[in-house]
């Protein structure tokens, strides 16, 4: 597991506003890119684990799999996370075994 992942989706969290000490948040709408691939707008739920100490994680439904992702849940404890913020924008990436997409999100 990944401290600095942990903290990007902890900055992506706070950049949207959702709060750390909630286990569960509704869907955020983001703009949604593979690299090197399919690319439209998403929705994603961030989940905290409170209870298991191992940080945020994100949860997809299964639109994700037509943009060729084979997963739906991504945990900082098998993928890698950056969290870049701008003034109007805030995207979030994620890297794993095969495949690179962003998620870019809107204040």
């Amino acid at each position: 597991m990944s401290v600095q992942s942990i903290q990007a989706i902890q900055a992506c969290m706070a950049f949207l506003g959702l709060r750390l000490d909630q286990p569960v948040h509704k869907s955020v709408g983001c703009f949604f890119a593979k690299q090197g691939g399919s690319a439209g707008p998403m929705r994603v739920v961030f989940q905290n684990d409170v209870h298991g100490h191992q940080g945020p994680y994100l949860v997809f439904d299964h639109t994700i799999r037509g943009f060729g992702i084979p997963f739906q849940e991504f945990k900082p404890a098998y993928q890698t996370f950056q969290f870049k913020e701008g003034n109007d924008a805030g995207t979030l990436m994620c890297a794993g075994n095969g495949y690179v997409f962003s998620m870019t999100f809107q204040r």
